[in-house]
């Protein structure tokens, strides 16, 4: 487990493989608990891993989004598919890559970076 934010994309993979613990054990309002702590704390580390931390926020968020309106709204992702994704996502993050799942790619896939989100980055001096 890595608890150092400076490397963003490890401290991102250990949090996903903490919520795979919730959705397997059945904690599934406890899902996202440290979503915004790890968003904050990752910011001022993250420069050169935007794509891929990008795409893993943008999993997150929709796997909480999905389990607090009873696992809809995500077309060809049920219930019990969110921890093998989240797999998918972890492994692509602890190899510093985007990962090559089609479901992965075609739901959370690349997006340019939110406005908000590059506000946080020159406000905390990330570049």
């Amino acid at each position: 487990m890595n608890s150092d934010p400076s490397q963003p994309e490890a401290f991102v993979a250990d949090a996903l493989e903490r919520e795979i613990a919730r959705h397997e054990s059945g904690q599934f309002e406890a899902l996202g608990c440290e979503y915004d702590t790890v968003e904050c704390e990752i910011l001022p580390f993250h420069a050169g891993a935007e794509q891929t931390l990008g795409l893993a926020f943008r999993f997150w968020d929709s796997w909480v989004d999905s389990s607090n309106h009873e696992w809809q709204y995500y077309p060809g992702i049920k219930k019990d598919d969110w921890p093998r994704l989240a797999s998918v996502v972890i492994a692509a993050l602890r190899a510093h890559q985007l990962p090559n799942d089609p479901v992965v790619l075609a739901s959370f896939g690349a997006q340019p970076p939110s406005r908000l989100w590059m506000f946080f980055r020159r406000l905390f001096g990330a570049t």
